[in-house]
């Protein structure tokens, strides 16, 4: 999961119940959430802000979960 320092503008109903913080899954065990991990950490590291976005739906390979599932990161 990834925990924001500002609300995201929108979120699925699913996502609700952690609040306006954590609001991201990924699968770290896959090469997609591999890299998406390695972005996140090195953004973190370095002090750089980035954009997420939510695929709208709040699970991952058939699992649920109450928060969204993360679609993509953009550096900024």
């Amino acid at each position: 999961m990834i925990k924001v320092n500002s609300a995201p503008s929108s979120l699925p109903t699913c996502s609700a119940s952690y609040g306006s913080t954590w609001n991201y899954v990924f699968d770290g065990s896959s090469e997609v959430g591999k890299r998406t991990l390695n972005m996140v950490l090195t953004a973190y590291a370095s002090g750089k802000n980035v954009k997420l976005i939510g695929t709208g739906s709040c699970g991952i390979d058939g699992k649920p979960y109450d928060v969204e599932q993360l679609g993509s990161i953009i550096l900024k």
